[in-house]
């Protein structure tokens, strides 16, 4: 594994790098989540009306909304009232209830195949069909004091086991707890373990946010909790193809619901435009996820992600990047797919070496051998139809420090 070492550090509530590369010129947008720039269970496709028209180097926050807590398994005859209720139920005060929620479960019509709300689509000028769009996470906000991690019949790494019983659906309340000095006092309470300064002095270095909690229902059972490294699950441009617009689940070429942990503050996706205007989306705001995703879910959650969104012609010409792939501060991330996990991994290799043999002198063979020796494949996720390995190749092992 060549992830950073999860270490328990504390600083701050928003974990973000800011950079200063923005043309002098550029501007900022927020454009918030309402039952006229969202859409629920589909992506936009190539007709879709902007929510908003930037310029490349501008940057947009996004205020996103989670559709666990409002779905039509945990919503009462699908209405307001009814997932107030739910969310109330689980353990959620209902004064800390996002109201964006509410709104959209009373107002949009859950008419995709998928179960996300997705906000956008962003135009941007000057995008053509085979460019690519960069689309930096400047920083993650947390919106909501509250998430769920679901299991739903027939669906997840082990379908026919999970959720027991009749359970059509099994949603598990994480209590979202970002407040430094919250987040100190429960780990010095950690049973047997005191935590030193060290430990938990710098929060925003590690990339991570808060705690998750989760209290077993068997009563009496200790808590646990779970590190928050919040990253967008969702993050796509229009396909060309309409047909991929149905249904929000599977990820493609466009990206879409990529559910990569790794897309977290400070890192930098790359999409093949395919329709003018690219029209960006995002959605499926995430809080934690373990690789695999093998529940369903990850820790649902609303989110208020920042993107400086860059045209980027000049990588048209190469075929890294007619595919999503994902850089971040210490190594590239090719992104294999396929609804067969196997062929996903070959996907993920094809791509690793496309890419090292882009920019390096190595053959197809040589890169091979490095990958087998130094990158390592990880599982994205399986549940999501079409199931995702990415490669992480170290900057430092490759002698490229950045992405041109």
């Amino acid at each position: 594994m060549v992830r950073q070492n999860h270490t328990w550090l504390l600083a701050g509530l928003v974990l973000g790098i800011w950079s200063s590369n923005s043309p002098a010129w550029a501007k900022e947008y927020l454009l918030k989540s309402t039952p006229e720039t969202v859409i629920w269970g589909r992506l936009y496709g190539k007709t879709a009306k902007p929510a908003l028209r930037i310029r490349s180097g501008d940057t947009v926050t996004i205020e996103t909304v989670s559709h666990e807590g409002i779905l039509e398994d945990q919503s009462r005859d699908g209405t307001a009232a009814g997932a107030i209720e739910f969310l109330t139920q689980k353990g959620v005060p209902e004064k800390e209830i996002l109201q964006d929620q509410l709104t959209i479960r009373a107002n949009v019509p859950h008419d995709g195949k998928g179960p996300h709300v997705v906000t956008g689509p962003i135009y941007v000028e000057g995008a053509m069909p085979g460019d690519v769009l960069q689309i930096e996470t400047l920083k993650i906000e947390h919106r909501a004091s509250y998430g769920f991690v679901s299991s739903r019949k027939g669906k997840g790494a082990l379908p026919g086991e999970y959720p027991v019983g009749d359970k059509v659906a099994d949603s598990k309340y994480i209590k979202i707890v970002t407040d430094p000095q919250a987040v100190q006092a429960i780990l010095r309470t950690r049973k047997g373990q005191t935590a030193s300064p060290l430990q938990y002095a710098n929060f925003k270095r590690e990339g991570i946010t808060g705690l998750g909690i989760l209290k077993p229902d068997t009563p009496g059972s200790p808590s646990y909790e779970i590190p928050l490294k919040p990253f967008m699950g969702l993050i796509g441009v229009a396909p060309e193809n309409d047909a991929e617009t149905v249904n929000s689940v599977p990820p493609g070429r466009y990206g879409g619901n990529i559910d990569l942990n790794l897309i977290t503050a400070g890192t930098t996706l790359y999409l093949p435009v395919q329709v003018p205007g690219a029209l960006m989306y995002t959605g499926d705001p995430h809080c934690a996820q373990g690789d695999g995703e093998v529940a369903l879910t990850a820790i649902e959650c609303s989110l208020k992600p920042t993107f400086r969104i860059t045209l980027r012609k000049d990588l048209a010409a190469k075929k890294t990047f007619t595919a999503p792939f994902l850089e971040t501060p210490i190594a590239f991330v090719p992104i294999g797919l396929n609804q067969d996990l196997d062929e996903a991994m070959k996907d993920a290799v094809r791509k690793s070496l496309t890419f090292i043999t882009e920019v390096t002198p190595l053959n197809g063979q040589e890169a091979l051998q490095l990958s087998s020796a130094a990158v390592d494949f990880e599982v994205t996720q399986v549940v999501d139809i079409v199931k995702g390995i990415h490669g992480v190749i170290m900057k430092d092992l490759i002698k490229v420090n950045r992405v041109k």
